[in-house]
């Protein structure tokens, strides 16, 4: 957090009410907020991500329920927020050079 910034909420307090969907991540549900609910021993694990349209124009490619691209992804901590890594499988470095890193 930034200096003066007050800690966020705890995770309890912001999910209370909200519906439990049970998954490979726990989602909570409450009106029109979803949130994800990533354990620690989830972040920097790899899963595999692939995503649809929920919508769409029904024109260039934009249609409804098309999939997107399909990735390798992690999650990792940074500060007091969490990021979505699509990991990078196409591209490798020989085996023991400063580039395998």
């Amino acid at each position: 957090a930034r200096p003066g910034e007050p800690p966020p909420r705890p995770f309890a307090e912001v999910i209370k009410d909200a519906k439990e969907i049970k998954g490979y991540f726990t989602l909570w549900q409450k009106d029109e907020r979803t949130w994800l609910e990533i354990r620690n021993d989830q972040l920097e694990q790899p899963f595999f991500f692939a995503y649809s349209l929920a919508s769409g124009l029904g024109e260039r490619f934009f249609l409804p329920g098309l999939m997107g691209s399909e990735q390798v992804a992690l999650f990792k901590r940074a500060g007091n927020s969490v990021q979505l890594i699509a990991k990078n499988l196409r591209v490798r470095a020989p085996a023991g050079t400063p580039l395998e890193t």
